[in-house]
């Protein structure tokens, strides 16, 4: 056998075996031998994927041409293929973030900031009972693209002294991410606009809006902030603002065991490309669920639904006798949008209004207006400063008539 045919021959076996390859890893990734043990991340998929085209196409064409092809140059050819892989996965990559932070993705401090804050170093365990986390205080960080302090008590704001100064009007704001907010600067935050406002209108009275939201916070955690946390100030009035499902909390043994830190990530090393095809997964995911939802699951549903709200009734309870011991009004704030959960709210609502608290919806105000324009950045829909202008607008509107009671 002289030297081409050797050679033939060991490049058809390397096609073959590239093939084979391909096709066993396709098979497994699908899920064809074991449906348990399909890869149902995304990411994890299109990278195995990737890497199966690859082999299957490179096997094909070293089938095919393998008279042309010399082995010397095997390894060169894998070495081209692989630096144009890298590089256009590269310039995906930068795309993406472009697309989705603008000129902000080539700040390697901002692209760090791109993260859930359980994991953005920010938080600690919290030794008030039911709080069960806060944020740490002296903070001077960022998070969400925008700029990020807490101060001396570890609250999002500037500095308040225990003590109420004369002549001054304090309102304790109570809420999640929103309230935090996420995303936005502190001075562009519906509370301070409110606090602004409303102390240029009155020259002999100081109103402070003192932020004790963190985000993530349920409905059972706004009440313990309030009674660990927010009464040592002396709030007049006590603003409660709801963002996300209000009846869905944490599970009760959540509320009573030590809360683990998690290790803080690092936004910028990871990929926004396949995370944006995680993000259309879901989607597509969530909407197959919600289209084959049966009557069982609507059942299902409807019982947790019904406990929620027994959990709510309670909640608004404590807030009202809190409310009557103290002589301070307390309002709740719907701030979602879109409107997601407006048949619950209405519920939520009417509970509020018979516990005798005050309720403020924003929700119709977003109305026709496209929430794109009102969401900190493409792949987060938490508001911006321009929504946090509306919230401001919306609750200044209503709010006087509720301090005066």
């Amino acid at each position: 056998m002289n030297d081409s045919s050797k050679n033939n021959q060991i490049v058809y076996r390397i096609g073959i075996l590239m093939v084979c390859t391909g096709v066993i890893c396709n098979v497994w990734i699908l899920g064809l031998f074991n449906p348990d043990h399909a890869i149902s991340e995304l990411k994890n998929w299109i990278l195995i994927w990737c890497f199966d085209v690859g082999c299957v196409t490179s096997g094909v064409l070293a089938i095919k041409y393998r008279s042309r092809i010399k082995l010397r140059i095997i390894p060169k050819v894998v070495l081209k293929i692989t630096i144009v892989m890298v590089i256009t996965f590269l310039a995906l990559e930068q795309a993406t973030r472009f697309y989705l932070f603008g000129f902000s993705s080539l700040s390697y401090e901002k692209m760090n900031s791109v993260h859930a804050l359980g994991v953005a170093g920010v938080v600690q365990a919290s030794k008030a009972p039911g709080v069960i986390y806060e944020l740490k205080p002296g903070l001077d960080t960022w998070f969400k693209m925008a700029p990020f302090k807490t101060n001396s008590q570890g609250l999002r704001d500037k500095e308040y002294s225990l003590e109420k100064p004369a002549n001054t009007y304090r309102v304790a704001v109570l809420g999640s991410s929103f309230t935090l907010p996420a995303g936005v600067a502190i001075e562009d935050a519906f509370h301070s606009i409110l606090e602004d406002r409303l102390s240029a209108e009155s020259p002999d009275i100081d109103y402070e809006f003192i932020n004790f939201g963190v985000g993530g916070y349920d409905t059972r955690q706004y009440l313990a902030t309030l009674k660990h946390k927010a009464l040592v100030y002396n709030p007049d009035m006590v603003m409660v603002c709801l963002s996300v499902s209000v009846t869905q909390m944490y599970p009760e043994e959540y509320y009573h065991q030590e809360y683990k830190v998690k290790p803080r990530t690092f936004p910028f090393f990871s990929s926004f490309f396949l995370e944006r095809m995680c993000s259309i997964k879901r989607t597509i995911q969530a909407s197959k669920r919600n289209k084959h939802k049966d009557a069982e699951e609507e059942s299902e549903g409807q019982v947790s639904l019904q406990e929620g709200n027994e959990n709510i009734q309670k909640i608004f309870n404590e807030f009202q006798e809190i409310s009557q011991l103290r002589n301070m009004p307390i309002c709740l704030v719907f701030m979602q949008y879109p409107d997601l959960y407006r048949e619950e709210y209405e519920e939520v609502k009417r509970m509020a209004e018979e516990s005798g608290i005050d309720v403020i919806d924003t929700v119709s105000a977003f109305k026709g207006i496209g929430i794109s324009e009102h969401i900190i950045y493409k792949s987060d829909a938490h508001p911006n400063a321009k929504a946090n202008r509306i919230f401001a607008d919306v609750i200044y509107g209503q709010l006087k008539s509720i301090m005066c009671k």
